[in-house]
């Protein structure tokens, strides 16, 4: 995969795939729900606007049965000199749409050949007070919002996204009183991209399909 590929499935990997469900439907401090969050379905969309105006926007869907998933994209990036020839096509931005398959700890592209993983499947996110700046929580209890540094901000989240080095983080952390329902992530990175990511989460039990062998 794209390492452009590898840092957003990590992110949402981060945001939405890799913790223990919460036990009981009760009202819970937010920092306890980010904290046991594992939807079986995230929605994630990458907004993201160059510092030349151009969108590079992607699409990734991830749906988990266990230990298996299925991740699905669409991302657009940059057509290079050599695929522009290739594909006929002048437009400078190409949309390249996928899809991984997750078994057994092995990935496929297809579902026929598999390899081992190339991310990794256990990131947790740091949600704690102490690496958060002007933290304010609503008067209902049900969304965070706040700032991060730089370094803070790979501290919570585990991507680096190449913020800017004087730059911050909004993040926006919203829940039902019991599970995490979105999550809102949004910065100016130091090539002067404009990033805002949103992801959010379903909870119903998922049986994945795979291509057959």
């Amino acid at each position: 995969m794209k390492k452009g590929l590898c840092l957003i499935l990590a992110l949402t990997l981060c945001l939405g795939s890799v913790f223990a469900l919460a036990s009981c439907k009760k009202e819970k401090d937010i920092y306890d729900i980010a904290a046991e969050l594992a939807p079986t379905k995230t929605v994630t969309s990458v907004d993201y606007t160059a510092a030349n105006g151009d969108d590079l926007s992607a699409w990734y869907t991830l749906e988990s049965d266990g230990d298996d998933s299925i991740f699905t994209y669409e991302y657009k990036r940059y057509r290079t000199p050599e695929e522009a020839i290739e594909d006929n096509d002048p437009n400078k931005i190409k949309i390249i749409p996928g899809k991984l398959y997750c078994k057994d700890g092995k990935v496929s592209e297809d579902g026929i050949n598999w390899t081992s993983s190339p991310v990794p499947t256990t990131i947790s996110l740091n949600l704690t007070p102490d690496k958060l700046d002007g933290a304010v929580i609503s008067e209902d209890g049900k969304t965070l919002t706040a700032t991060l540094t730089k370094e803070n901000a790979v501290a919570v989240i585990g991507t680096d996204l190449s913020i800017a080095a004087d730059g911050v983080l909004s993040l926006t952390v919203k829940s039902n009183g019991t599970y995490l329902t979105e999550v809102v992530i949004s910065c100016t990175t130091a090539e002067g991209a404009a990033v805002c990511v949103r992801t959010s989460y379903s909870y119903n039990k998922l049986t994945l399909e795979f291509p057959e062998a």
